[in-house]
């Protein structure tokens, strides 16, 4: 039993364990304080407990006792800045799995030095609510003896689990931001022993105890590149307008663009089209923001005749962009890279060394950083039966092979020496091109490829009154890119896309499965930023498309819906953010000098435009063209739906996110519509980093078909190029259109690359 202050009636009460913890975190008690103990009603108090009340260990036993309770457990999680009680046979799935921590003396410290930070005159509801909550953290742990509940802690985690529990430990990473999907909050036990091996540091030869664990923390996050240089590195690329060359980069860019720079194409000539993607690429880089302090950066490969010969002193230079991680534990084996270590040393303080992809990389897990063009590099040395310790043993063991390099400089404003291409680039009309009357869609994809395609794999179309070079491919969809293409599972898709300053303006896929031919028209431009509708507009689109349907024999087409950036939205007023969701990409204890403001504009994300603009404005995308050309695979009605919906049917006050604050604090003070349709269309106005988690949370009312999962509309290409005259005969094909639902809030796997067979050329 525990002998608790109940706050409402003024007396000091007895409750079973079973209930105390509970009365104590909804601030009904508490354990009675010396001040409590003189003012209690001591006439409405049993005689029994004023009679314990005299006894002077009487409040350091009430903290004992209830830090021995088992039931539940109070964690801390760090992605919605609050302190939850943990039922026991939850708690190792809280902290292993969601990265909750018990709330040590390290990180109640951690509290308290984050609170005084915090600036007392911010008038931003969300900030007032996030100092109160730290208020009522450290009031809450303050019934409890720390190190006892902590040893109640360690007892549960292993009683109540059926995995190892030494592995959690509270070591934050500096890298950590919640909104930054590839950055995890802290280290494991192994990461901080194998990093410290790693830096020649020698343990002794006994258990490393908690107190020993910290100490070797802050030696080996040392070397963890800092959130405020991801951050800086995020707002040099977007300042710079290079998002979408990041973006096209890091998925198939860097394989066409370095097989391009390291001589690896079958032609000599200056590809204008990539050109005009290095040129502006490899400048981000030269001119990016300094590191803070020197970092050492990580590549794997798996061939090095182009290393093996260099001398300690020699100089090697990069013909491409050379990617590396910042992550020593990055698993090359799963990624097909290879076990030959490269180790990068940067230096601090010196501007244009590479760029942080990461926060804006189509596979963030890679925590990718790039190196431009000509960059120089230093052999101080290399050890052909190295030893490299890693939280694998088995990958550790394949490591034998290890160069040391460090950064010696690199070249400003490139220019790629090659001569100017003076072949000829077809222009293609799809409704008059020749093609071969066959039965299978691949003979007809080889035809015109052999006929219409240059060496460089680019043709010429006119959109609307545009020419456009367009880039043929095929495409392998087994493997790393799985999630950016609509049709899956296939290893010899063939794909017609286009860019437009880096952005890519529009992406169609071709393929025929089991005797079904088919064309998906914009699933991949999701994921992409460009505002369309100033450069093609829908009705040229639709032609065009219409057009490449006809000559491939298509019958039915989807076109995805129109996505648009957040900064794009004018109305915004709050910061952006990137993550990865809908059709998807996509608190915090601050260190002592962390900055606890957190600066929102480095985050971008995106949102369904046709939805918004539908919802806003009661504008049906295609609504000029005839539904029997062209139909919404999703129903209007669904959509309707949300205005008749309360928010408060898909939010919670449980949610780790902060849409439950935003909605509470702000968006009710302001709004008398409290649907989830007015909750949508203001958060994409004012909060649109929020976006991706609110539509996650659709789920919860479309209990059978959501439209946010079927954002596409089916064309029939024949139909509208009859009905306009544009082809003389009409042929009526009906064909069942093969469409997966998609995951409104998909996780990126750090599968990257995984199908290409380049040799240590590609990292």
């Amino acid at each position: 039993m525990s002998y608790l202050y109940n706050i409402n009636n003024n007396i000091i009460s007895k409750y079973d364990d079973e209930i105390a913890l509970d009365k104590i975190y909804f601030l009904e008690c508490r354990v009675p304080t010396k001040e409590d103990l003189t003012k209690y009603d001591k006439k409405n108090t049993a005689d029994e407990i004023n009679k314990m009340v005299s006894r002077n260990d009487f409040i350091d036993s009430i903290k004992e006792h209830i830090s021995q309770i088992e039931t539940k457990v109070p964690l801390y999680d760090i992605y919605s800045d609050n302190l939850f009680l943990i039922n026991n046979l939850n708690v190792y799935t809280r902290v292993v799995k969601q990265y909750y921590r018990f709330p040590d003396k390290q990180l109640i410290r951690g509290l308290e030095e984050n609170l005084n930070s915090y600036d007392k005159n911010n008038t931003d509801e969300i900030e007032k609510r996030k100092i109160r909550k730290i208020f009522l953290i450290l009031d809450f742990m303050k019934n409890f003896n720390i190190d006892t509940l902590e040893k109640t802690y360690h007892s549960v985690i292993y009683k109540y689990s059926t995995e190892f529990g030494k592995e959690i430990i509270y070591c934050k990473r500096p890298s950590f931001n919640k909104y930054i999907i590839s950055t995890k909050p802290y280290y494991s036990r192994s990461e901080i022993i194998n990093m410290a091996l790693n830096m020649g540091i020698k343990l002794p030869n006994k258990y490393l105890d908690r107190k020993y664990l910290a100490e070797l923390c802050d030696k080996v996050r040392q070397n963890d590149v800092s959130y405020d240089v991801l951050l800086s590195h995020q707002k040099h690329i977007i300042q710079n307008d290079a998002m979408g060359i990041v973006q096209y980069y890091t998925i198939q860019g860097s394989y066409f663009i370095n097989k391009y720079l390291r001589n690896q194409v079958k032609y000599n000539t200056r590809n204008q089209l990539l050109d005009d993607l290095i040129n502006p690429l490899s400048d981000i880089c030269t001119t990016s923001p300094a590191f803070d302090k020197s970092y050492i950066l990580y590549r794997f490969v798996n061939e090095d005749s182009y290393l093996s010969n260099l001398n300690i002193g020699d100089t090697f230079t990069e013909e491409g962009f050379m990617s590396t991680t910042r992550n020593p534990f990055y698993r090359a084996d799963l990624y097909s890279f290879g076990f030959i270590l490269i180790k990068i040393r940067v230096p601090a303080n010196i501007q244009g060394i590479g760029l942080c992809l990461e926060t804006l990389s189509h596979f963030p897990d890679e925590q990718e950083i790039i190196f431009p063009p000509m960059s120089k590099f230093k052999l101080i040395s290399k050890d052909k039966k190295c030893v490299y310790y890693h939280t694998d043993e088995k990958f550790s063991s394949k490591v034998k092979t290890r160069y040391e390099f460090e950064w010696v400089g690199n070249v400003k404003n490139f220019k790629v020496p090659r001569k100017i291409y003076t072949g000829e680039t077809k222009t293609v009309d799809f409704l008059n091109a020749r093609y071969k009357d066959t039965y299978t869609l691949s003979e007809r994809i080889s035809y015109f490829i052999n006929e219409y395609v240059n060496v460089m794999s680019q043709f010429i179309s006119i959109v609307g009154n545009k020419q456009i070079v367009n880039i043929a491919e095929r495409f392998d969809s087994t493997g790393a890119y799985k999630n950016f293409y609509a049709i899956k599972n296939v290893q010899n898709g063939f794909s017609i896309y286009a860019l437009h300053n880096g952005y890519l303006l529009y992406f169609i896929e071709l393929c025929e499965i089991d005797g079904k031919t088919m064309m998906h028209v914009n699933y991949y431009v999701k994921y992409n930023t460009l505002d369309k509708s100033n450069i093609l507009n829908d009705m040229d689109l639709v032609k065009y498309i219409s057009s490449i349907a006809y000559y491939f024999g298509i019958a039915n087409v989807l076109i995805y819906a129109e996505y648009k950036s957040c900064s794009d939205n004018k109305k915004n007023k709050e910061p952006i953010q990137r993550q990865f969701g809908q059709r998807s990409f996509s608190n915090k204890i601050a260190d002592k000098k962390e900055n606890t403001n957190e600066d929102k504009s480095v985050y971008v994300g995106n949102y369904c435009y046709d939805f918004y603009n539908y919802l806003k404005n009661g504008n049906k995308r295609f609504s000029n063209i005839p539904s029997i050309e062209l139909t919404p695979k999703f129903s209007y009605i669904d959509l309707d739906h949300l205005k008749n919906v309360s928010i408060e049917k898909i939010i919670s006050k449980n949610d780790r996110d902060e849409i439950y604050q935003v909605y509470e604090k702000i968006y009710v003070q302001q709004n008398k519509n409290t649907d989830v349709a007015s909750f949508f269309i203001w958060v994409i106005e004012n909060k649109c980093y929020l976006i991706d988690a609110l539509v996650s949370k659709f789920d919860r009312i479309y209990y059978m078909i959501n439209p946010f999962k079927n954002d596409v509309y089916i064309l029939e290409p024949i139909t509208f190029l009859y009905n306009r005259k544009m082809i003389d005969s009409y042929t009526s094909v009906i064909q069942d259109d093969i469409f997966e639902p998609r995951e409104v809030y998909l996780s990126q796997k750090n599968e990257y690359r995984t199908s290409r067979t380049d040799t240590s050329e590609e990292a």
